[in-house]
């Protein structure tokens, strides 16, 4: 899967994301039921891998015994192997073939995910530039969902973690180049060091 896929599955993913925080109102829930979403819609895959991977099993006894009878014809061996696997009707391929489909849209989730948290970054240190004091959206114990939560961290973005972090995102009002350009530049700034005393 190329990236031009990649993103416009992350993308659409996003969307999705930002319906679910509009209609429940809470970003940390709304991550919880956007990752049950997800792992719904992939949990035919699952099931099939899974069963593809019991009927492995299954024949092990049958592989064994054909790799120990054939280990000194490789031929012979690859022979009786795929006569073993058309007989029990299974491939040793159809396990992985499911997660593979998975793995982009897994990609494409957490991208989505931390697209929408580094919007919600720039947005708070836009504002923070203008003066207006941050708010911070709790979820259980964390302090703020959009910031590591650890004793040592900071509710406010980090200035390393922040640079690190955000970049620019093609079709994203809020990660444009400008913005993003603008919060590097302030989180330089003395103005900036104040706001990290008083909520650090």
């Amino acid at each position: 899967m190329n990236i031009a896929n990649m993103n416009f599955i992350s993308s659409g993913l996003k969307q999705v994301l930002s319906f679910i925080d509009g209609i429940v109102g809470n970003y940390g829930l709304s991550v919880i039921i956007f990752t049950l979403a997800i792992r719904f819609v992939l949990l035919p895959l699952d099931i099939k891998s899974k069963k593809s991977m019991k009927a492995m099993e299954r024949v092990k006894p049958q592989q064994d015994y054909i790799q120990k009878k054939y280990a000194q014809d490789k031929e012979l061996l690859n022979r009786k192997m795929t006569e073993l696997y058309k007989k029990e009707n299974v491939s040793p391929l159809s396990g992985c073939l499911p997660m593979l489909l998975q793995m982009p849209i897994l990609f494409a989730m957490f991208t989505a995910m931390r697209v929408a948290a580094n919007e919600k970054t720039v947005e708070m240190l836009l504002g923070m530039m203008n003066g207006i004091e941050p708010s911070f959206e709790g979820f259980l114990w964390i302090k703020n969902v959009f910031q590591p939560d650890a004793f040592w961290a900071t509710i406010i973005p980090s200035h390393s973690s922040t640079l690190a972090a955000i970049v620019p995102v093609n079709g994203s009002a809020i990660l444009t180049p400008e913005n993003v350009a603008a919060v590097q530049a302030f989180l330089a700034s003395e103005e900036y060091l104040a706001w990290t005393a008083k909520f650090g």
